[in-house]
């Protein structure tokens, strides 16, 4: 599969988003809280490399992921997902540790997410920047410029300006540099690091008591 995805800032609050997409009757896919830890091979992120790994959970549930081509404001990237049983969570950073990936950014975010004309977009609040992702799976690479040329367009009638590359950078910049968002593995546990944001590790009460519901 192939992730075809833009980003830009929000320059509303969140609330006032959600409301104005379920003005537009846009359909409400539900809101996450996620835990990923984002490895880098290099000191730093660089954004020649084509590999992004990363161990994440997502309201309780994890998965190991691997996306693969350039990245930027406006990417599409393969994309493989590998879900582990969130129990196995710490097992799965020492096996990768061995491997020698060790170093990273943590990313924690809550998001919020509705389809709207075919088009996810997911809603991000991590705690230092607010911005929203635009993105379409597809199967072959050659829809690829098709769906680039849908989502700008989609995202022009919303008003809602996706990055331009320079952009979507020092925004990444701004996340990584912050102090408590980044681990070395080689000086800490990752236990301590898990503790530390260990509400994502389990689907909130909220959450369960939604999903019973819609069975």
């Amino acid at each position: 599969m192939f992730e075809v995805e833009a980003r830009g800032e929000l320059t509303v609050s969140l609330d006032q988003i959600i409301k104005r997409f379920r003005k537009l009757n846009a359909k409400f896919l539900g809101k996450t809280r996620r835990f990923s830890l984002i490895y880098l091979r290099n000191k730093s992120a660089d954004k020649n490399d084509p590999i992004d790994l990363r161990i994440r959970v997502t309201n309780g549930k994890s998965e190991i992921v691997l996306k693969y081509g350039k990245w930027g404001a406006f990417d599409n990237r393969e994309e493989v997902a590998v879900p582990i049983d969130t129990k196995d969570f710490s097992d799965a950073v020492e096996m990768l540790k061995l491997l020698g990936l060790s170093h990273g950014i943590i990313n924690v975010n809550d998001r919020c997410k509705f389809r709207y004309k075919g088009i996810e977009f997911v809603f991000v609040d991590n705690g230092i920047a607010t911005y929203f992702e635009a993105e379409r799976l597809i199967k072959r690479r050659s829809k690829i410029e098709k769906e680039r040329n849908y989502i700008t367009r989609i995202c022009n009638e919303l008003g809602m300006k996706p990055f331009n590359d320079d952009e979507f950078y020092s925004l990444i910049d701004k996340i990584n540099g912050a102090a408590d968002r980044q681990f070395d593995l080689n000086n800490e546990r990752f236990e301590d690091i898990k503790n530390k944001f260990k509400q994502y590790f389990y689907a909130s009460k909220e959450r369960k008591r939604s999903k019973s519901k819609n069975h």
